[in-house]
């Protein structure tokens, strides 16, 4: 999916890779869809048929856009029966229920076994049995979090070279959001449309990817 827009700027800086770029264009020899560096200044489509230079006419004049491409990543939902069936099996597994409110994927509450045994969910606080009653909800599997840093050690890593996650929650609607910083071709660039704002370094919870 189309991510960031890149600059002139950072077109300049990119170089040949195996990076993914989205294309919009009104250039009639131009079309729309996913192109790649052939060199380090010539766009080529996906099947070879279309071609641009990154500093050519058309992309001055804004007739060709160049965005940062995304691959979008699908996420198993399993149903409640399903959930029972893989904690019987397998007494390690997490998994989240998913919202049935608003826009959010980020699951709020966990189901797990209980040091009792029982195929629980809920928080730490308020924790009640799992049955048929909740067998409209939606759930993911939880992989295990990764280790929590300090902001100035994700900044450092990605300085280094590797793409970085902050965990938030929204001022605006108390959504519990995630971002990823990506590398894009040129080391140092961020792939994210949100400015980094002293909220997010204060208050996030930063990962190393």
């Amino acid at each position: 999916m189309r991510g960031k827009r890149l600059s002139m700027k950072e077109l300049g800086g990119l170089r040949k890779s195996d990076s993914k770029y989205w294309i919009e264009s009104i250039n009639p020899c131009v079309k729309d869809g996913i192109y790649h560096l052939e060199t380090n200044t010539w766009f080529i489509s996906e099947d070879n048929e279309n071609g641009f230079g990154s500093h050519c006419d058309s992309v001055l004049k804004e007739e060709i856009k160049v965005y940062e491409y995304e691959e979008e990543i699908v996420v198993k939902e399993y149903q409640t029966w399903e959930v029972i069936k893989m904690l019987t099996e397998n007494s390690k597994l997490k998994f989240g229920v998913i919202p049935s409110y608003g826009s959010s994927k980020i699951p709020r509450c966990i189901a797990s076994i209980s040091e009792g045994g029982s195929i629980v969910w809920g928080d730490s606080n308020d924790s009640i049995y799992l049955s048929e009653a909740h067998i409209h909800y939606k759930w993911i599997l939880m992989e295990d979090e990764p280790k929590q840093v300090p902001f100035i050690e994700a900044a450092q890593a990605f300085r280094d070279g590797k793409d970085i996650e902050v965990k938030y929650i929204s001022l605006c609607d108390g959504e519990a959001i995630n971002r990823i910083f990506k590398q894009s071709s040129t080391k140092g660039i961020m792939q994210i449309n949100d400015v980094l704002t002293f909220y997010l370094a204060i208050e996030g919870k930063w990962f190393i990817k």
